[in-house]
């Protein structure tokens, strides 16, 4: 655990009714995108900012009855953090610690303030911000920690925070956030904002690309930058609301990319080049999802040809699978849900799904010990687990076939009896799947070079 989560609030995520559809005739201005990149960049500088300076003045293993809580603020040399507490009245925030931006953004220099420098202006009303918001949101009881940071507004009131913490390093949590607006006294929540409803993760590391459907509002919100920015996807990122998308820059920067029907429509085509085409079905499926207000499954799988060859007279056929849990529960599976698979060959999607193709059926016998914590894996809402497998295709023609489909059986063989044992043992940790999942039908494209080759040995 790092010191950013000793210091922040432990506050968790709250399960909250959402809010209707914006009303909006007009998708908003470049100047209302340009502020909500601004808020959303500040957001991300105060948030690194408190992580690093939290590390600084943690290792000089300060007194807890010292620090109740950090105020970040920005300033023309950069960014200083001061931690401190408020006094016996509550009319100052005693500052103990400031540390101080120094030549890089990681790099702080930290002061002890002896006696605690007494302040009476920004900070101390920050700081009543920071604990009014705390203790609203923690009434909510949420599930998980939370971060709190405190921004000024344009107006002179205070934009607070709460943002899921990230507490293992390999995953990263982002929505079930909100911003609250409150009083330039620190005295009066005046507005509270979800700006998103459910708690999503995904492994830690950058990408390439990323993709997300927002249901609460048709316009992005700060957050959405900030998680943008967390996650540096080299070709940033596609936001889809039920009316607009939006494209999120590296940078930060938001640039609207047009309704989303007509984006939806490039996705087809394979037009919107962004997206590395294994994730395209996915995107297709929630935007599809989101314009339908169709109702999420429990989990989806995708599949995409990943490679072809030929080995002693036999084509091995690649496939990249993706699982994706799209449900706000966490759903435990055994540790191979993917090892077992029907594959289902056609000419069309169409046919394939009117019950006309060939299929290939590919088992492995391994043995069993459920007594084990890693012979199962969790997924919580968002996140993907990815495999790439060959598969021969013995005495199987793929001349004129141009579609797959798989049907993955997610629970091992012959163990059906273990099903209810083991979904009690795991009931605390999520839902326990044990069904067989199909993938959407995929293309398959093989060099015909490569195929009369193989079968001319």
């Amino acid at each position: 655990m790092t010191s950013r989560q000793l210091l922040c609030s432990a506050i968790v995520v709250v399960t909250m009714a959402a809010r209707a559809h914006a009303d909006v005739g007009d998708p908003p201005s470049g100047l209302e995108l340009s502020e909500i990149a601004a808020r959303g960049r500040a957001l991300s500088e105060y948030d690194s900012a408190a992580w690093h300076a939290g590390d600084a003045v943690m290792a000089l293993k300060p007194s807890q009855d010292t620090i109740q809580r950090y105020i970040a603020r920005k300033t023309d040399r950069g960014w200083t953090v001061a931690f401190g507490r408020f006094d016996a009245t509550k009319t100052k925030f005693l500052i103990v610690y400031q540390a101080i931006q120094q030549s890089t953004p990681t790099e702080y220099q930290v002061i002890k303030h002896e006696p605690p420098l007494a302040d009476s202006d920004a900070y101390f009303r920050a700081a009543r911000a920071h604990e009014l918001v705390t203790k609203a949101f923690s009434d909510e009881k949420p599930q998980r920690p939370y971060n709190i940071s405190v921004l000024p507004s344009a107006s002179g009131d205070w934009y607070v925070y709460a943002i899921p913490a990230q507490t293992d390093l390999a995953v990263l949590p982002f929505g079930g956030d909100v911003r609250y607006t409150v009083s330039v006294d620190g005295t009066r929540i005046i507005e509270k904002r979800q700006m998103h409803k459910v708690v999503l993760e995904e492994k830690a590391g950058s990408s390439p690309f990323n993709f997300h459907t927002h249901i609460l509002s048709e316009i992005p919100e700060d957050s959405d930058v900030f998680y943008a920015l967390t996650r540096k996807a080299e070709k940033g990122e596609l936001l889809v609301t039920k009316k607009y998308s939006y494209r999120i820059s590296a940078d930060g920067s938001v640039s609207y990319v047009g309704p989303t029907e007509w984006v939806l429509k490039l996705v087809q085509e394979g037009k919107y080049e962004e997206i590395p085409s294994p994730y395209r079905p996915m995107v297709l499926s929630s935007t599809q999802r989101l314009l339908a207000g169709a109702p999420a499954p429990q989990l989806e799988v995708f599949t995409s040809v990943a490679g072809a060859r030929c080995a002693d007279g036999t084509v091995w056929l690649k496939f990249l699978s993706i699982l994706h849990n799209v449900s706000d529960t966490r759903i435990v599976l055994y540790k191979d849900p993917l090892q077992n698979a029907q594959a289902r060959f056609g000419a069309t999607e169409g046919e394939i799904l009117a019950g006309k193709y060939e299929k290939l059926l590919f088992f492995t016998s391994v043995k069993v010990d459920f007594s084990a914590v890693d012979s199962f894996m969790v997924l919580a809402p968002g996140m993907l687990y990815t495999q790439e497998r060959e598969y021969p295709i013995l005495g199987l023609d793929l001349k004129g076939k141009a579609v797959v489909q798989f049907l993955f059986f997610t629970w091992p063989l012959a163990e059906e009896k273990q099903e209810d044992v083991q979904r009690k043992r795991w009931a605390q940790s999520g839902f326990l799947f044990t069904e067989s999942i199909a993938s959407q039908p995929a293309a398959v494209s093989i060099d015909p070079k490569l195929l009369a080759d193989c079968f001319g040995k």
